[in-house]
């Protein structure tokens, strides 16, 4: 027995203007939550991530083992001196800069291991570095960034000097007097640009 119902094409209907724009606005806002939760802010701003970074600074600290002064941002660093090599932590000297956004200069750390327990000595340019290196230092770390030229607020740390045990000592100047606080037999020996300035002096043991 054969139907007399033929079967009609199917076709869709157009959906009212109305009913379109809804679909479109939902969905727009759909896509626009998945972006948002999808996208961490700063990938969407890398200019504002890279002005937070140019003002990032981080504590130097001041490590001591017999007449060796040791330098470094690094707390993993601290940790490990103080707990496996001897070091005795005196304290922050001064902030230095966490990277080299903003004309930042790395302050490198060199290490000769001649007499003792050795010595350590700093330097931010390539003829002090070679110096150091030719008088048998060996690059070591790289212990922040500094500017060379003064920003506002900031301090000259200089490196000092003691001719009888020949190790080096960092020093930054007061905030008041300009004037760095040095502790006995050490002499300035040259500057290694500006930091910024603690409230407090380190204890120097």
């Amino acid at each position: 027995m054969h139907s007399d119902l033929q079967t009609l094409p199917t076709t869709t209907q157009p959906r009212p203007p109305r009913a379109r724009r809804k679909v479109f606005a939902l969905a727009a806002a759909a896509a626009l939550c998945l972006l948002s939760a999808g996208t961490p802010a700063s990938a969407e701003n890398p200019a504002q991530k890279q002005r937070a970074a140019a003002g990032r600074t981080l504590p130097l600290y001041e490590l001591k083992r017999v007449s060796d002064y040791l330098y470094t941002s690094d707390e993993a660093e601290v940790e490990k001196y103080v707990n496996e090599e001897r070091y005795t932590n005196n304290g922050v000297i001064a902030r230095v800069l966490a990277s080299h956004i903003d004309h930042g200069i790395p302050l490198n750390r060199f290490y000769k291991k001649d007499h003792g327990f050795g010595s350590h000595a700093y330097a931010i340019g390539s003829r002090d570095a070679q110096r150091f290196q030719h008088q048998g230092y060996v690059w070591q770390a790289k212990v922040g960034y500094v500017h060379k030229a003064k920003r506002p607020g900031e301090v000259k740390l200089y490196q000092t000097y003691n001719d009888h045990n020949h190790n080096y000592m960092l020093a930054a100047a007061d905030r008041e007097t300009g004037k760095p606080v040095i502790r006995a037999g050490y002499k300035i020996h040259h500057d290694l640009g500006h930091v910024t300035p603690v409230q407090a002096h380190p204890v120097h043991r």
